[in-house]
């Protein structure tokens, strides 16, 4: 962008991931090779806010044209001008920018009201992050962000029958109805209803075939189902979509026609993905099961259950449940419109209030480690949403790439289960005297997304 030559924002501490009532501090950097002129003002800003759009077909032929559906719910949003006027400002006198760097300091407080995590899907999407603007009345402004991600808690150990396995069975019969061909029963498993990324799902499954087809494979899912919903501009019809998406996978052998195969306590290890915290995000709802799919050659009427699970932030098991009434987790509705604070918040941190983290401590999530106590699970360390660090497209303006993932509790899974001293223990097959191993497939590798500096 010729004179601009660096434009960032940068995070005190280089901090990913904050809570709700934290303060979110650090500046913005700016260096132009030249004068810049020109310029109205410099606001920064920070964001939290869902969004869902889409575009849908309507009318046919030479009437055809796309619609455009959006919905758009803001948590909060504190802005300053650190230069020169705000946006709005039709009479102020241009400022100019001096060759050279500039920096320019802010800090926001986060309402301490209860957020949904970030999120990232394709009609969709739940974001907090800092902006800066550099504002050219009559032309495109420049602008940058940084997105960060919001830890909400979600405590297995107060949901009910979390403990409870999910069980379910059906029969698909395949053939005509003057066929002499029995139907194909699949029987799946899942030894409880809650999980935390990290943790292993231990799937069973039982399939008969009696049938005159062969079953090809068999596949076990992790599915990731979204549910949005957003609004025709000027109309107010709400229309809804719904994505799924595989986040894990075992591939398994089948069977020959009138055989059958029997998988028992195979290991699922679960990524890291957002857990189900999305009370008090209207326009977006996530929920997550286990779909066991027998490929039944021939046809496209394969055998299938679906076994509905819960995925959370802390871990639940026998020793460490507790009572539901005591939840001290529990989601409170936003008082008011979408993005009003509680009454009496302050927008940004009150003078002189102590920066976050405080000077000599880290900040917050603490790192990984174990609990210090025998028996519990250990902390989590926050790590980059399966897939990666995908590319955040901009508006007109927008300067360079922006590549960003949300960051996730997730536990080592063999920390987990020592301090738990829960053994893991191995697959078991019956297939055909003993088939290979289940081919574990995930979409990739847990990683951390690129350090911005």
């Amino acid at each position: 962008m010729g004179k601009l030559q660096v434009f960032e924002v940068l995070l005190a501490g280089n901090q990913e991931v904050y809570k709700p009532g934290d303060v979110v501090q650090g500046e913005a950097r700016i260096v132009v090779s030249e004068d810049k002129g020109d310029i109205r003002g410099i606001q920064i800003k920070c964001v939290g806010k869902s969004y869902t759009n889409w575009a849908e077909s309507e009318g046919s032929g030479n009437n055809s044209r796309n619609v455009r559906y959006t919905t758009t719910y803001e948590y909060f949003r504190q802005e300053i001008t650190v230069q020169g006027a705000g946006a709005n400002n039709t009479t102020a006198d241009r400022i100019k920018l001096t060759a050279g760097e500039h920096r320019f300091p802010f800090k926001f407080q986060i309402p301490n009201i209860s957020l949904p995590p970030p999120f990232e899907a394709s009609y969709g999407y739940v974001r907090y992050y800092v902006k800066i603007n550099i504002d050219r009345p009559w032309k495109f402004d420049h602008h940058t962000q940084r997105l960060f991600s919001i830890f909400t808690v979600k405590d297995l150990n107060y949901e009910f029958n979390v403990l409870v396995p999910q069980r379910h069975q059906v029969e698909k019969t395949v053939c005509c109805l003057c066929c002499a061909s029995g139907p194909i029963v699949l029987k799946g498993m899942i030894d409880k209803s809650g999980y935390a990324p990290g943790e292993y799902i231990f799937i069973s499954l039982d399939l008969h075939n009696n049938s005159s087809r062969r079953i090809i494979d068999i596949t076990a899912k992790l599915q990731q189902r979204g549910h949005f919903t957003a609004q025709r501009g000027g109309t107010g019809t709400t229309h809804t979509r719904q994505a799924v998406k595989t986040v894990a996978e075992l591939k398994l052998a089948g069977c020959e026609a009138m055989g059958s195969v029997n998988y028992d306590r195979l290991q699922m290890l679960i990524p890291p993905i957002p857990p189900c915290a999305y009370e008090n995000c209207p326009n977006i709802q996530v929920e997550y099961y286990v779909e066991i799919e027998g490929d039944v050659a021939g046809t496209p009427k394969d055998a299938e259950v679906k076994l509905p699970l819960v995925i959370g932030t802390i871990p639940a098991f026998q020793h460490t449940i507790k009572d539901p009434s005591q939840n001290p987790y529990v989601v409170q509705p936003i008082a008011g419109q979408p993005g009003a604070p509680p009454g009496g918040q302050p927008g940004f941190p009150p003078q002189g209030q102590q920066g976050y983290p405080p000077q000599g401590q880290q900040g917050y999530p603490p790192s990984g480690g174990v609990s210090g106590e025998e028996g519990l699970p250990p902390s989590p360390t926050y790590t980059a949403a399966v897939g990666g660090p995908q590319e955040v497209s901009g508006k007109k303006g927008t300067f360079g790439k922006i590549f960003y993932a949300p960051q996730y509790p997730y536990y080592d899974p063999d920390t987990l289960y020592a301090s738990i001293g829960i053994p893991v223990g191995a697959t078991a097959s019956s297939a055909g005297g003993g088939q290979p191993p289940p081919t574990v497939m995930q979409p990739m590798s847990i990683q951390q997304p690129p350090q911005q500096t």
